[in-house]
């Protein structure tokens, strides 16, 4: 993964609260289907980290010392709108710095291989822990097949009812949504690669007050796929994604679910009965643009 990756296939779908001033004022969503490209730089991180502990983390009578080492990357990534005959062309969407760490040595919890940490100034971040398993080309496209007659990566809201405000079909441009990634996969007959799985049951979220009492954000998940494509006999390296998660609006058009203003709904009708899901997904491919100078005369000391 060091070094820097580009990419101009990006697609990020996104439902946002939108007031319009009629009948006294009523809630709506903005739609926004986006395209984008994105430069990711990764950087090593120049050490092996140190967590120190004890056997099965027992405090009060250790057998034996039990350290955990992890490894990793650092990494900053920015994601800018194309909208070639429009005037947000180049507008900057998306702004994000993390780490990918490596459980080099587990220490009590060997469950997970790899992690991802992420901020962005919304005032979110993110700790998502997944795993790691190589892959075929074969096993590669059928893994996005999966996805695409999977439910859990669709670009439509969950639990809508008959009335959805501000939904309409996705455009022709990503529908299916997964068949992006489909389609710019490239030659990968006969070759290897490594998938990353950060699952929804291994990620949390926090975030400031603000965007946490406007809708609940929840169900993260990720996954990213490198690996190496032929394109006129040019062997390239290449990075996928699909991230997705939801976020939860009372906003439903019934009566039940819009009391009168000044009050406030009863505790049962605040909860899935009268919450729309709509989903965030961004997804892309990207390719190496510029290898990391001087990976060969990397040295990883240990840091306490």
């Amino acid at each position: 993964l060091l070094g820097t990756w580009e990419g101009q296939h990006g697609v990020n779908v996104v439902h946002v609260p939108k007031w319009e001033a009629k009948d006294g004022g009523l809630a709506s969503f903005e739609k926004l289907y986006q395209k984008y490209n994105e430069t990711l730089v990764f950087r090593p991180i120049r050490a092996q980290v140190l967590n120190r502990g004890y056997a099965n983390a027992d405090q009060l009578y250790p057998t034996e010392q039990q350290d955990q080492v992890l490894m990793g990357l650092s990494y900053h990534s920015e994601i800018r709108q194309m909208d070639p005959d429009g005037p947000d062309d180049g507008k900057l969407l998306h702004i994000e710095d993390g780490q990918w760490l490596w459980n080099a040595k587990p220490g009590v919890d060997a469950s997970w291989s790899v992690g991802r940490i992420a901020a962005v100034p919304h005032g979110v971040s993110v700790l998502a822990l997944g795993t790691r398993r190589e892959v075929d080309g074969g096993q590669l496209k059928q893994t996005f097949f999966d996805m695409m007659d999977s439910n859990e990566w669709h670009a439509a809201p969950k639990d809508a009812g008959d009335q959805v405000v501000g939904y309409d079909e996705c455009p022709e441009f990503m529908c299916p949504t997964l068949s992006v990634l489909v389609q710019n996969l490239g030659n990968v007959e006969g070759r290897k690669a490594v998938e990353f799985d950060f699952g929804t049951d291994r990620a949390k979220l926090s975030m400031i007050p603000d965007v946490g009492k406007q809708a609940s954000t929840h169900d993260l998940k990720a996954r990213f796929w490198l690996a190496s494509v032929e394109e006129g006999g040019v062997v390239h390296e290449q990075l996928q994604y699909a991230q997705h998660m939801l976020m939860d609006f009372e906003a439903k058009l019934s009566d039940k679910c819009r009391p009168a203003k000044g009050s406030r709904l009863a505790d049962q009708q605040t909860s899935s009965d009268c919450v729309i899901q709509w989903p965030h997904l961004s997804l892309n491919t990207l390719r190496k643009t510029q290898a990391f100078e001087g990976a060969a005369e990397l040295r990883f000391p240990v840091v306490r």
